[in-house]
């Protein structure tokens, strides 16, 4: 889990780039918190529910570890959404 925090003056969505990870399809990001349910993970097309000026959201990262391949290497890019 990490936290991102908008220290803009306008409200943001936002989109997670995992391409450049090692195997991508084993990496989820969604929001995390009391909703979680409710919010589908990044991978399906969405950007997240937004961040207001001064907050911050939680994102959780789930990854799955079966198969044994090798998960390391790469990164994220987080990026604002229009």
């Amino acid at each position: 889990m990490f936290r991102i925090t908008n220290s803009g003056t306008q409200f943001v969505r936002l989109g997670i780039d995992k391409t450049a990870l090692s195997h991508p399809e084993k990496w989820d990001f969604y929001p995390y918190g009391d909703a979680l349910d409710s919010y589908p993970n990044w991978d399906e097309g969405y950007t997240g529910p937004g961040i207001s000026p001064g907050d911050s959201m939680a994102v959780g990262v789930r990854i799955d570890t079966t198969g044994g391949v090798d998960l390391s290497g790469g990164g994220i890019v987080i990026k604002a959404q229009g």
